[in-house]
């Protein structure tokens, strides 16, 4: 059993390598919440609130997380003892929605537990793999630096290249790298910038050997991402849908798509995560890791589930500095001929660099 008797707030500022533009918003910078939770013998676990500024991914937001976490999540698990992330997860339920708010917490938790079972994190997942191919999503450019951006993410392994499109700028980047790069696992990602009335644009990119097109129409557009996926063959993914296993059943059982993008922040966690793998799995629905642009924390818990049997997709995890100068764990993760290697260190993973968390925190909050 375990009782949490401290939560600490980080409120982070993390300026990216360079600036990533979608078909919704730019960034330049990524504010976030890191949570430290304390136990009463002492053992500690960080985790991140992956959500936005503003409400363009989805309808939680870095202020809403932290409401959150401060008014309902910690009076939840303050001073309760607790098992294991079964047993956390009962707790989080009587919580409607904030899954990204939850997940931080969760995870947290994934981290200290895996260190009190003397493990690292994976293998309690159930994994045996020691590295993890990845891919790499590439922002909005012109034409010439995108394909500079193909090249070097070729030469530097990423077995996946993913490209951001929006009416307008979509079946020509497609092309262009298409002709150079015939044999590349390539596909696109719209966040939802169409509708059904774009079905030429959809039937036009079936001619390009692409993977899938992740989130082609509206975050809560079931039906017509059923319409679509019967009239194209490309696989669709879902991705903003998909909050949790039901959302998985509705996909899966309407025909909206034959791929998911599993963000373990998007549903509440690691244990709701595992869920929806095995669903998946026994559905013969493609399921693979999307990314966040997590800190090392994220990455971590990411990387962990990304390493489980079954999920062989390439996920958006990509290595350290493809986003950070500097990282606030000690291990950033590095490419190696196109895999991300997982630290066998028991726990989640990594260890926090308490100098790069001081260098870029804006305010730190103690809760008791």
């Amino acid at each position: 059993m375990m009782k949490f008797v401290e939560m600490k707030i980080y409120r982070m500022k993390l300026p990216l390598a360079q600036s990533f533009s979608n078909s919704q918003t730019t960034l330049t910078y990524r504010r976030f919440d890191l949570v430290r939770l304390t136990t009463t013998t002492g053992e500690v676990g960080w985790g991140e609130t992956v959500a936005f500024e503003t409400p363009w991914y989805t309808s939680e937001t870095v202020t809403t997380c932290h409401d959150a976490l401060v008014n309902y999540i910690w009076p939840l698990i303050r001073n309760k003892e607790i098992a294991d992330p079964k047993a956390l997860n009962l707790i989080l339920n009587k919580l409607k929605g904030h899954h990204m708010a939850r997940s931080a917490v969760e995870t947290s938790f994934w981290g200290i537990y895996a260190k009190k079972n003397k493990q690292p994190l994976y293998r309690l997942l159930g994994s045996d793999n020691a590295a993890v191919a990845v891919g790499i999503s590439l922002g909005m450019n012109n034409l010439e630096d995108l394909m500079q951006e193909v090249q070097a993410a070729v030469e530097k392994g990423y077995t996946r290249v993913k490209i951001k499109i929006k009416p307008g700028w979509d079946i020509l980047p497609v092309q262009t790298i298409r002709q150079s790069y015939p044999h590349l696992k390539l596909m696109v990602d719209a966040n939802g910038a169409y509708d059904l009335a774009d079905v030429d644009v959809f039937k036009a990119l079936d001619a390009y050997d692409l993977e899938m097109i992740e989130q082609p129409l509206g975050d809560d557009d079931f039906i017509n991402h059923a319409k679509l996926q019967r009239i194209i063959r490309t696989k669709i993914c879902l991705d903003e849908n998909i909050h949790s296993i039901e959302d998985v059943k509705v996909a899966h059982q309407l025909g909206s798509a034959r791929a998911i993008n599993l963000k373990w922040a998007r549903v509440g966690g690691l244990f709701n995560a595992l869920e929806i793998i095995q669903y998946c799995q026994k559905h013969d629905l493609l399921v693979w890791c999307g990314g966040m642009f997590e800190s090392g924390v994220g990455r971590s818990y990411n990387l962990a589930l990304a390493s489980l049997e079954g999920l062989d997709f390439p996920g958006d995890i990509s290595e350290s500095s493809r986003y950070w100068s500097e990282d606030i764990v000690e291990q950033p993760q590095k490419l190696v001929e196109g895999r991300l290697l997982i630290p066998k260190i028991s726990g989640a993973g990594f260890n926090i660099s308490k100098k790069r968390v001081e260098k870029y925190s804006e305010k730190i909050e103690s809760f008791i």
